[in-house]
């Protein structure tokens, strides 16, 4: 207990007196949470099937330019690539937990953010990967950390932040959908012309860059869009409203054919009670769809099918018509991503059903990246805490866009609450539910919620003190 108490006097004193204590205390958090990382067990290997686009700029057209960029940079300087990125999540997670403390002034909450945010071995495994998620992780945790630490922003700290969100823009194209909200935030906060040009200048600065990186390796952008929305085609030519006549003609026996396949697939996720392995089954059928439908149909017309592949039209002829199952599949997408394998977890269910009696059994089980499954039992801790995470955010989302509309006035909270659901509904309407997409907003969502909570009884404490006071 005398532990706790100087403990507790140490990191209070060193937060309100702002000196080097509190630097200190951020390079000890940084070197605790590195040393977790580096000691904790990794879910996935070097290298995904993703990993070889972002060796070389030149590998891929479909990426940006940063992180390969960056891995030729470290490469050249003799600098392991891996080592960097856990530095970076390292020291991003720990600037998110001081900037929280320092706000709420709380050892419960400082104890509460560590724990919630160091604890998912899954999140910090994709910093021991080749892959763009752990810097896009770590820039997102900066961008964080400025806005929840910092009450009044400079034009240093604008500076700071436009470029932190360049990078999150141009590291991962999704990346918009986050910054977007937080840049009109800071404009309608700081009403200076000059803070403002700094901010949207500085962002514009490093897309402008990546663009000029990009371009001198490639003629043109190419973007995995087509197989993401043709893969939501295929998925909806299942469903009994669907028409496959809507389509231009020559593409009606290709479409008819995929329509027999889904159909089938469709018939048997209907079949499945089990609602989350239902959700998880066809997130997976999805994926098939995007990547291996032309050996599914057994096609000779290659050209015709990628074709059709490529022609967007084709997606908003089936948006236009089927924009009911559209929503409900992103719907099932949206839930998806707050569900940690319910696969694996209710395997025994598949077993009953048998491999004979699943639709495309191999292609199914080629969908799931390769990666360490936990014990059922973390996996069965796991579903349940995502599921609550799911259900305590959804509320405050609701209590939060209530409030923005009764005061008119965008809080932190409000802004942390519309960041993330901008980008889960975003992801679930353009790609598949994985618990991978939850990841980089997962600390937001974990600080939204112990700011709300905390300013809840902050305030409950504050008007149960006043009312004693009025009666005494």
């Amino acid at each position: 207990m005398d532990i706790f108490l100087i403990l507790k006097d140490f990191f209070l004193d060193s937060i309100q007196k702002k000196n080097n204590k509190l630097f200190i205390f951020f390079l000890i958090i940084g070197f605790g949470i590195f040393l977790l990382i580096k000691l904790s067990p990794s879910m996935f290997p070097l290298l995904l099937p993703d990993s070889e686009d972002y060796l070389s700029i030149s590998n891929s057209s479909t990426r940006t330019s940063i992180y390969p960029g960056i891995n030729q940079l470290t490469n050249y300087l003799n600098i392991d690539i891996i080592e960097l990125q856990v530095i970076l999540l390292s020291f991003s997670l720990s600037s998110l937990i001081i900037s929280i403390t320092y706000r709420t002034k709380s050892l419960i909450v400082f104890l509460l953010s560590l724990m919630l945010l160091c604890s998912n071995y899954y999140y910090t495994s994709f910093s021991k990967t080749i892959l763009t998620e752990s810097f896009f992780f770590s820039f997102i945790n900066f961008v964080m950390t400025i806005l929840i630490g910092v009450s009044k922003q400079t034009k240093k700290t604008l500076l700071l932040l436009g470029t932190l969100s360049g990078l999150i823009i141009t590291i991962k194209p999704i990346g918009i959908v986050i910054v977007t909200p937080i840049i009109l935030y800071l404009i309608l906060l700081n009403r200076n012309f000059i803070k403002q040009f700094i901010l949207i200048t500085s962002t514009l600065t490093i897309i402008f860059c990546e663009s000029l990186i990009f371009y001198s390796y490639h003629e043109q952008r190419s973007s995995i869009l087509p197989e993401t929305m043709s893969g939501k085609i295929y998925m909806l030519s299942g469903y009994k409203s669907f028409d496959y006549k809507v389509f231009p003609n020559r593409f009606h026996e290709l479409v008819k054919e995929i329509e027999k396949k889904s159909e089938k697939i469709n018939r048997f996720l209907k079949s499945v009670n089990n609602p989350l392995l239902k959700i998880d089954l066809t997130a997976d059928y999805e994926v098939v769809f995007q990547t291996q439908t032309f050996n599914i149909i057994k096609m000779q017309d290659s050209i015709l099918f990628q074709e059709f592949k490529d022609d967007k039209k084709n997606f908003y002829i089936c948006l236009k018509n089927n924009i009911l199952n559209y929503l409900s599949l992103s719907f099932s997408h949206y839930l998806g991503q707050w569900l940690t394998g319910p696969k694996f977890i209710f395997w025994d269910d598949l077993v009953k059903i048998g491999e004979k009696n699943i639709p495309f059994y191999e292609n199914l089980i080629l969908s799931s990246s390769e990666f360490d499954k936990p014990s059922k039992i973390i996996l069965y801790i796991s579903l349940f805490f995502f599921l609550s995470l799911f259900l305590i955010f959804t509320l405050i989302s609701f209590i939060s866009i209530l409030d923005v509309f009764k005061r008119r006035k965008v809080d932190l909270v409000a802004l942390l609450v519309a960041t993330a659901q901008l980008y889960l509904v975003t992801t679930s309407l353009v790609n598949i539910s994985t618990i991978r997409y939850l990841m980089p907003i997962y600390p937001v969502v974990i600080l939204t919620i112990i700011l709300f909570l905390f300013n809840k009884i902050n305030s409950i404490f504050i008007s149960s003190n006043f009312s004693n006071i009025k009666k005494d």
